[in-house]
């Protein structure tokens, strides 16, 4: 590798690390794609700062959405309503994007017109930047981010994409880029128009360059990229000559917009290490995952399900289809991954509606994307305009699997995407002004902060409290507490805090008539008299639970320990989701370091990495004993106490988690279930 290579290399780690830590380098594989040109020097990219939109594409996922597709109305094919009055269709309103954005999803891919005419003169086409201009307003006014991506341009029509062997089209194919160097140069000046335009929008998060480049199978009928390159590397043929001068074209105007770069072969994954890399630290390389497409994800009448055993790959023989199937098939993104050090996302993905198994196929691919902390979106989201939408309807997951249903109604399929949708907590209007704010995690703390390794006593049983424990810190019940026992122990030099559950009703506690009765929900099994919250309604919540920590605060504690932080991952009787739950947490946390209380994070271990920044500490119960301490270890290496407790109901001993506790720097402790004084603990690792 060339020096040059090397420091842009280095720039893009430097640039992910400034974002949010890096992605993990591995070893890095051989993989035969083709080199950059050496006559395209560096772009002057400037250095990562404060809510830069490269941000998004890395350490994530952050965004997760869906595609929409527009193309040109062409009334002789399309007539006078199908794809509406032109002159791009189908139509999409301001209540589309509300209904998408209601559902969870906060990233939009415009996949449609480029700006630019198809045929010569290669000119701007007025009418198709007002639309896009259109598109993206309505986007903003959902709070949305979007990328812009083009299926066409100079020398490229829609049909070569979309229409591939069907009867009908063949007047309206357009390929002729792949073999006119006129209409390439036209596609470069297309971008720098469009990158000057948008540069400035806050919400476009990516430039798109071409939706497929696919001209390898379309025209030469080759589908294999070891028997494409030998042949036609460095020809008008090779998007990997012709993406590199478009992305300089765009570099000339915007050296900040993060650009998207899918490879041919219609952008599946086994292309991708044929992809060359290039020395601009912005770029987002793009896959699009849609095998098996015809033993699965687009059988035209049920027939395959999943998971199942199929031939997959025309050996004859059957494979196993399931998630080791699409672990091993997402397999070349880790190599990429790991050779090239930038980020990988998955612009395109899905089924049909109606094949069996679709949700757990849906399910198992969007948990291998979480896993490699990739940003995807799904194919696609529909449009209202009903004479399109009641044409067109396949892969619109709102109609369930009966491929006779035109009306939205409750799906599997659906639940699926929704979950995974609600983990997005990052829009346009709090990520610009998130991004403005120092991080909370680099700020002088005015509260109590343990260190690691702190020693602790909890107790919130037995008739009174045994101040006898030479500990750092007391964890004791908020009602039960007279001020003048935690006065007591700050005269010993130890530091207490107050319990109080937050996301549960307690009908022995003395405000427990002030909760409305709207936001009790189900049984707290096991412990009777305790009902879960419905913590998605803060406004109905904030007057009981700021009282509660006015009273933690004026009887002299130093923090809080909030339990029931977690109650979106139980059956609480409220639909609650992984950014309901967020969004609580993070305003408990405020509302407590308002007040000068430090507060720990109880258990939730699926939110550490969100919630890190917001809280002091942690504890938890029963992490040695169900194994999922390690998931707490960002505290620890933040510099952050992590407590412990292990209960003497479930058969574990101190032999068995005090060894690796001490290791992890955990400060962890043996009690009884229901907290007495008693308690045995670990030797600490500091006082």
């Amino acid at each position: 590798m060339k020096r040059k290579q090397v420091i842009l290399m280095l720039l893009t780690v430097f640039l992910i690390a400034g974002c949010s830590g890096g992605l993990d380098a591995q070893a890095a594989p051989s993989l035969g794609a083709q080199r950059p040109p050496e006559n395209l020097p560096p772009a002057e990219i400037p250095a990562y700062t404060p809510g830069d939109k490269f941000c998004l594409w890395v350490d994530g996922p952050h965004l997760r959405g869906a595609n929409i597709w527009q193309a040109v109305v062409i009334p002789d094919l399309d007539g006078l309503e199908f794809k509406g009055p032109g002159p791009y269709g189908p139509p999409f309103t301001q209540q589309d994007f509300d209904d998408l954005a209601a559902l969870g999803a906060n990233y939009v891919v415009i996949s449609g017109p480029g700006l630019f005419s198809e045929k010569p003169p290669y000119a701007v086409v007025p009418e198709a930047v007002e639309n896009l201009d259109n598109l993206l307003a309505m986007i903003a006014e959902a709070d949305m981010f979007a990328t812009i991506a083009f299926r066409t341009g100079p020398g490229r029509s829609e049909f070569g994409i979309c229409c591939e062997g069907e009867p009908g089209f063949e007047p309206y194919y357009n390929d002729t880029m792949w073999q006119d160097q006129a209409a390439q140069d036209a596609w470069v000046e297309m971008w720098r128009y469009a990158a000057e335009r948008y540069k400035d929008n806050p919400i476009v998060v990516g430039y798109k360059l071409m939706v497929e480049p696919n001209d390898n199978g379309l025209l030469l009928d080759i589908y294999d990229p070891e028997e494409f390159y030998p042949r036609y590397a460095g020809t008008l043929y090779d998007w990997n000559q012709l993406y590199p001068r478009i992305v300089a074209g765009i570099r000339e105007v915007d050296t900040q917009t993060p650009i998207l770069v899918s490879g041919m072969g219609w952008s599946a994954v086994d292309w991708l290490p044929y992809l060359q890399v290039l020395d601009d630290p912005r770029i987002v390389y793009v896959v699009h995952q849609y095998e098996p497409q015809d033993a699965y994800t687009h059988q035209e009448k049920a027939r395959n399900g999943y998971p199942g055993r199929y031939d997959l790959d025309d050996d004859g023989r059957k494979d196993d289809f399931n998630k080791v199937w699409l672990d091993r098939l997402l397999s070349p993104i880790d190599d990429f991954l790991a050779a090239n050090n930038a980020p990988v996302a998955v612009d395109e993905f899905g089924v049909v509606r109606w094949v069996p198994g679709g949700a757990q196929f849906m399910d198992d691919q969007m948990d291998l994307f979480e896993a490699r902390g990739l940003n995807y979106a799904l194919w696609e989201w529909a449009t209202s305009y009903a004479p399109f939408a009641d044409e067109v309807h396949d892969f619109n997951f709102r109609l369930g699997s009966d491929p006779d249903n035109l009306a939205p109604v409750e799906n599997d399929l659906q639940d699926v995407i929704l979950r995974y949708w609600s983990k997005n907590t990052l829009r346009p209007s709090n990520w610009g002004s998130a991004a403005d704010q120092p991080d909370p995690s680099s700020q002088p703390a005015q509260w109590w902060q343990p260190a690691v390794g702190t020693t602790w006593q909890w107790q919130l049983g037995g008739e009174a409290v045994d101040t006898s424990f030479d500990v750092g810190m007391y964890d004791l019940d908020l009602f039960e507490t007279e001020a003048s026992v935690v006065d007591a122990l700050h005269a010993q030099g130890r530091a207490v805090i107050c319990y109080i559950s937050v996301g549960s009703w307690e009908d022995w506690r003395p405000d427990a008539d002030q909760f409305p009765d709207a936001v009790i929900g189900k049984d707290y099994g096991g412990w009777p008299g305790e009902k879960w919250l419905d913590i998605r309604q803060i406004d109905a919540l904030a007057p009981i639970l700021r009282a509660r920590l006015d009273m933690c605060a004026a009887k002299g504690f130093d923090g809080v320990e909030p339990d029931n932080i977690d109650g979106y991952t139980n059956e609480t009787g409220f639909p609650l989701t992984y950014a309901d739950q967020l969004a609580f947490n993070i305003w408990l946390a405020e509302e407590a370091h308002a007040r000068g209380l430090s507060i720990g994070l109880k258990n939730d271990s699926e939110q550490v990495s969100d919630l890190l920044p917001y809280f002091d500490w942690a504890l938890t119960e029963d992490c040695f004993d169900q194994g999922w301490c390690e998931e707490m270890l960002p505290f620890i290496a933040a510099g952050k106490a992590v407590f412990a407790a292990e209960y003497t109901d479930t058969g574990i001993t101190l032999d068995d988690f005090c060894p690796q506790a001490n290791e992890m720097g955990i400060s962890a402790i043996f009690k009884n279930r229901d907290l007495d004084a008693w308690q045995e603990a670990c030797a600490p690792s500091q006082p």
